[in-house]
C-alpha cells in the first residue's frame, strides 16, 4: 500500500513543473511534515525520497569566503570634489580683453606714463576711434626728422590705441628672445585712405603690394630713410612706427616669408625693412606735411 502510494505520488510530481515543485518544497518545509515523513518511512524508503530543489540563488558546492578587504577612502579625491574651483588667473592682455579683470587704473599703469587717462576709457568702449593728440614739433626728435626734410612738417599727432600698445608690448615678450630684436624707430608712406585701418588695426601685410608694389618682399614695408617714404605718401602724410627689427635676409618680389632664423627681409643698403607678421608694429605718429 505505501509502495502504491509512493508510486501514485511519483506520477504526480513528475507532472509539476518546476515553479511548482519548488512551492509545493517550500510549504512542506514550512509545515514541518516533510520532514516527518521522512523520518517516520525508516531506511527502506530513501530510495523515493526527493531531493529538496535548490533555489536559483543557492550554490550546490559553499565556496570559502575571500578575505576581508580594506579599501581606504581615496582623501585627495575627497577634497578634490569638495574644494570649490579656484578663479583662473589673467597671464595675458589677450585674455583680458575686454578689460574684465582690469581696473582702469591697472590698466593705466600698463601704458606709457605720457598716455592721457581718457585713452582707458576709449579702450573700454572698444567701438571709439583710437585717440590721436597733437605733439610739441620741438622735440629733439621731430626737430632732425624735419631737418632731413627739408622743414616740410606742418603738424604731428601721436596715436593712443592702448589695444595695439599691449598687443605690441606682448609681441616683443615673445619675439626679442627668440630674434634677439630691438626696436626703431621706423617711416611708411601710405594713402590718407589707409590711416583710419591703420590706426584701428595695425599695419595689414596681407594688403601688400595692392597699390605700388612690393620689391623686396610681399610684407609691410619700413624704412629708416623719412625721403624714400614721401613719394609713396599721399596729401602729405608719413607714419612713423615702433618696429621690433631682429635678423633680416634678402627680399624680391617673390618674398613670401623671410629666410629661417629671420624675422624680416630687406634690401642690401639696410634702410629698407619687410615685416610679414602681426603686431611687430605700433603707428605711434601721424607727420602731416606742407601742401
Amino acid at each position: 500500500m505505501q509502495s502504491q502510494q509512493n508510486n501514485v505520488l511519483d506520477d504526480h510530481l513528475r507532472r509539476l513543473t518546476s515553479e511548482e515543485r519548488l512551492r509545493l518544497a517550500t510549504a512542506l518545509a514550512e509545515s514541518g511534515k516533510f520532514a516527518t515523513c521522512s523520518a517516520s518511512s525508516g531506511a527502506s524508503n530513501l530510495k523515493h525520497r526527493r531531493p529538496k530543489p535548490i533555489a536559483p540563488t543557492q550554490t550546490l558546492a559553499p565556496q570559502a569566503p575571500l578575505p576581508p578587504v580594506s579599501v581606504k577612502p581615496d582623501k585627495s579625491k575627497k577634497e578634490e570634489k569638495e574644494k570649490p574651483k579656484e578663479e583662473e588667473v589673467t597671464v595675458t592682455v589677450i585674455q583680458a580683453f575686454p578689460t574684465k579683470y582690469f581696473s582702469d587704473a591697472v590698466l593705466q599703469s600698463l601704458l606709457p606714463s605720457d598716455w592721457w587717462s581718457s585713452s582707458v576709457s576709449q579702450f573700454n568702449s572698444r567701438d571709439a576711434a583710437p585717440l590721436r593728440r597733437p605733439v610739441n614739433i620741438f622735440h629733439p626728435f621731430f626737430l632732425s626728422l624735419n631737418q632731413a626734410l627739408q622743414g616740410q612738417i606742418f603738424c604731428i599727432e601721436m596715436v593712443e590705441n592702448p589695444y595695439l600698445w599691449l598687443m605690441y608690448q606682448l609681441k616683443a615678450v615673445e619675439t626679442v628672445p627668440f630674434f634677439n630684436s630691438t626696436e626703431v624707430l621706423l617711416f611708411h608712406g601710405t594713402k590718407t585712405s589707409n590711416l583710419h585701418n591703420i590706426f584701428n588695426d595695425n599695419f595689414n601685410y596681407r594688403l601688400a603690394g595692392t597699390s605700388v608694389g612690393h620689391r623686396h618682399g610681399r610684407g609691410v614695408n619700413f624704412s629708416s630713410n623719412p625721403q624714400f617714404c614721401v613719394r609713396f605718401a599721399q596729401r602729405g602724410c608719413i607714419v612713423v612706427a615702433r618696429v621690433l627689427r631682429g635678423v633680416t635676409s634678402p627680399g624680391s618680389a617673390d618674398t613670401l616669408l623671410p629666410a629661417p632664423f629671420c624675422d624680416s627681409t630687406g634690401n642690401f643698403a639696410g634702410d629698407i625693412i619687410v615685416k610679414y607678421h602681426d603686431h611687430e608694429f605700433y603707428p605711434e605718429f601721424l607727420v602731416h606735411l606742407k601742401a
